[in-house]
């Protein structure tokens, strides 16, 4: 027979006997114990003697042919002197406790070749077999000696267990030769299983906290490639959008003014892609006076815009935005199951809602320079918004200051509940270029038929009401929380629109009731109040008259900028009401209660339908279209 037909007839030997070896050895352990425990004399004791010698037998048998089998019996022989100390140490009779190692040899078959499944096998067999077999050999040695203190199984078992235990309370011990050679292998086995036990456990741990890292680290290093990617077509978007540029600034423009350093021109057309910049590189202009928006026959003469014209000044920041299945714990890292990346503040977003909807849209807001502050641009560009850069040039000093902040947004799956960690307004405000839009409406380009600011930056925003209040425009602030260096910007507005985090100073602390809220806004001057309060309706107060708006129920997915586009939403419907007439100044409600009410009704639903996404963007590309 070759040794390789030899290695075969081993394999199908060991895995034929596997089974009925294992169940030979339960027997064994039975009659062993039956007989221990029985106490039996005479002719029992002999039948089961020779039981336990006759299934011997075959464990000889199974070793037997495994040797003369064995492709190279040598080297077999070396590597399996534990199978042969289990069929050869039971003829020592006061040793006759290993006999029951037999179990072990059929466990080291059937355990197979993973490591940890061997492992656990030999832990579990082992200590139950240590406890049992100790337990018997004890109590058959030391059940008829003289002074000991082991006469039942129950004792053995106790005393089995406080040894391999390493506990030893002393109350039971073995007083006789076998017994005490039982008590010392008792003891080496349970000081080798306690360190198996404990070598498992921490292998378990380790493999598991690698297996972990694992995954975070592979979903890091996907989410990394996905934010690359993503920068780098936004990165592609401006350099396209700067050739652009410089393209149109190289030809003759016969709408410009000399020397004026501002462009009140025509409103951006789709071929040009998009608005450009007035005052420090950006633009207020003016509508084309013929095109599809013309009137007909109009010629050369200025004409009536068609579209409402909305200036948002206030924050504009960069959104970092991750939706995850819970909020992360004190050191804890987790991975998200989506991401975005995209222009933020309640401005900002309020004036991407605005062109959403099909208004023209300018944001006043500092952006300043650096790699975040062309991301912002490209969002803003590519979602029809003009961008007039209010950020003041960078000193040696305040050269960190220039750049935009980052919002750090995190999103439940489960609620679509948001938190925010940002810095708020960071780069410095230059009121240059907002004057400089100021001056070009007064030298004839278009004036914006509503104004809306947000509490931040309050310089820019009162250049922007002073704007609003020359020509005319419906003037709103997005009142979001209570900010000192913003109290005096609610009385000059004709709408108020404030969250239930709004909370003025009142004479036995802040206001806190929505009703003592709007009093206390329209006391100092505001036409109307609009309070927001999440999911909850929206409350509105004008004139003598109030009323609430509830938003359709949605499955919300992600509240995140919602109350920006519902101050958006609300811009467009107002100037839409109420087209070619101008608000004055003073305390009384400058805008009938109904069309309020249409206005916040119509802003609720586009707010509610914002949240059906992930993201502050995904919302206008889910929008029915005409």
């Amino acid at each position: 027979m070759t040794e390789q037909c030899r290695g075969a007839c081993l394999s199908a030997w060991e895995r034929r006997s596997e089974w009925p070896l294992t169940a030979i050895a339960l027997a064994f352990l039975a009659v062993y114990a039956w007989e221990v425990i029985a106490d039996l004399h005479g002719a029992e004791r002999a039948g089961t003697e020779l039981a336990m010698n006759a299934m011997w037998a075959v464990f000889i048998v199974d070793y037997l042919v495994r040797l003369a089998l064995a492709p190279q019996r040598g080297r077999w022989f070396v590597r399996h002197l534990f199978d042969l100390a289990v069929v050869a140490l039971p003829v020592l009779r006061p040793l006759r406790l290993v006999r029951l190692i037999a179990l072990i040899g059929v466990l080291h078959r059937g355990a197979g070749m993973a490591l940890r499944g061997r492992i656990t096998a030999y832990t579990a067999g082992g200590v139950t077999l240590l406890v049992l077999v100790s337990s018997l050999a004890v109590l058959d040695a030391e059940r008829g000696a003289p002074g000991t203190p082991i006469r039942t199984y129950g004792e053995a078992v106790w005393w089995a267990l406080a040894t391999i235990t390493t506990v030893g309370y002393g109350d039971l011990a073995p007083v006789t030769a076998v017994g005490r050679w039982a008590a010392v292998l008792l003891m080496i086995g349970g000081v080798a299983l306690a360190g198996v036990v404990t070598a498992t456990l921490a292998s378990w741990i380790v493999s598991l906290v690698a297996e972990e890292s694992a995954e975070q680290e592979a979903a890091t290093r996907a989410q990394v490639e996905v934010l690359q990617r993503q920068v780098t077509a936004l990165i592609e978007r401006v350099e396209h959008l700067g050739a652009d540029r410089s393209t149109r600034a190289a030809a003759p423009d016969p709408g410009s003014e000399a020397g004026a350093g501002v462009r009140a021109g025509a409103e951006p057309d789709a071929k040009a892609g998009g608005g450009t910049e007035a005052g420090a590189g950006v633009r207020a202009g003016a509508e084309p006076e013929s095109g599809p928006d013309a009137e007909p026959g109009a010629g050369a003469r200025p004409v009536r815009p068609v579209r409402p014209v909305g200036l948002f000044v206030g924050l504009a920041v960069l959104d970092v935005i991750q939706l995850v299945e819970a909020p992360p714990g004190p050191d804890e890292k987790i991975v998200a199951l989506d991401q975005a990346v995209a222009a933020g503040g309640p401005a900002a977003n309020a004036a991407v809602a605005f062109a959403a909807l099909g208004g023209r849209a300018l944001l006043a807001a500092p952006v300043g320079a650096g790699p975040l502050a062309e991301l912002i641009r490209a969002d803003l560009t590519a979602h029809g918004v003009e961008l007039i850069d209010c950020a003041a040039a960078p000193t040696a000093r305040g050269a960190a200051a220039a750049g935009p902040s980052v919002s750090s947004c995190t999103i439940t799956a489960a609620t679509g509940e948001r938190s925010v960690v940002s810095t708020n307004a960071r780069a410095r405000p230059d009121p240059a270029p907002l004057s400089a839009l100021s001056d070009a409406v007064a030298a004839g380009a278009p004036a914006p038929d509503v104004v809306l600011i947000d509490g931040h930056n309050p310089p820019l925003a009162r250049i922007g009401l002073d704007l609003a209040e020359r020509v005319g425009a419906l003037r709103l602030m997005d009142a979001g929380s209570w900010k000192d260096d913003a109290a005096d910007l609610p009385g000059r507005c004709d709408v108020v629109a404030p969250s239930a985090r709004f909370h003025p100073p009142g004479p036995a602390g802040a206001l806190r009731e929505p009703a003592a809220v709007a009093a206390w806004l329209r006391g100092r001057g505001a036409g109307a109040v609009v309070l927001t309060r999440g999911s909850a309706p929206v409350l509105w107060w004008c004139g003598e008259r109030s009323g609430s708006a509830a938003p359709p129920a949605v499955e919300a997915v992600d509240t995140l900028g919602a109350g920006d586009v519902f101050h958006g939403a609300l811009a467009l419907a107002l100037a839409r009401a109420l087209p070619g007439r101008r608000f004055g100044g003073g305390g009384e409600a400058r805008i009938a209660p109904a069309a309020l009410a249409v206005a916040v009704a119509s802003a609720c639903a586009v707010a509610a339908a914002s949240t059906e996404h992930f993201g502050t963007r995904a919302w206008i590309a889910a929008m029915p279209r005409d």
